[in-house]
């Protein structure tokens, strides 16, 4: 029978995970480390949202519950943050990265929101010759949960307090 759709970032991560894992072919997690680098909006990927770092948080903490060595870039240089962005690889030759944080393979995606469904596509890259190792697609229903992931990166979404005029953004 078909598994329930899942309803939550947590679950999105598990399946992300798991097809993954089922892809490999000659590899494994414990092979070669990786990064997990956020998410990015298919429709500008230089921009991500709420949505795209938060399953880029929860893919690596489910790649390391099945055995992955994730490496947390963060503290590093050889990946650009953003201000309400996220790290976006800046190079895919692994040997151009610092020592600190060279690492052999990376997790990349991108995510699109339709009407009634989002979709997550994942790939796990070789980043020493940019050959795809393993690659995953999830879709996944929207939810007030999701969607709140979505409203706009500048301000909190609004809450039962705020007054929403007719344009619909809150009022201050």
């Amino acid at each position: 029978p078909p598994r329930p759709a899942a309803t939550s970032v947590g679950e999105l991560a598990r399946r992300l995970a798991a097809q993954l894992e089922a892809g490999m072919q000659e590899e494994t997690w414990h092979d070669r480390p990786c990064v997990v680098t956020c998410l990015a909006d298919l429709d500008d990927l230089d921009r991500t949202s709420p949505f795209g770092r938060a399953v880029a948080e929860a893919l690596g903490v489910e790649i390391f519950r099945r055995g992955g060595r994730v490496v947390d870039i963060r503290p590093g240089t050889a990946f650009r943050l953003r201000p309400r962005g996220g790290e976006f690889l800046l190079t895919r030759q692994a040997a151009e990265l610092p020592p600190a944080v060279r690492v052999p393979r990376a997790v990349v995606g991108t995510y699109t929101a339709g009407p009634r469904t989002v979709g997550v596509t994942v790939r796990l890259v070789d980043l020493t010759d940019r050959r795809v190792v393993s690659a995953a697609r999830v879709e996944v229903p929207r939810t007030p949960d999701l969607d709140a992931l979505f409203l706009g990166t500048e301000e909190p979404p609004p809450t039962a307090y705020d007054r929403l005029p007719r344009g619909g953004a809150a009022a201050k």
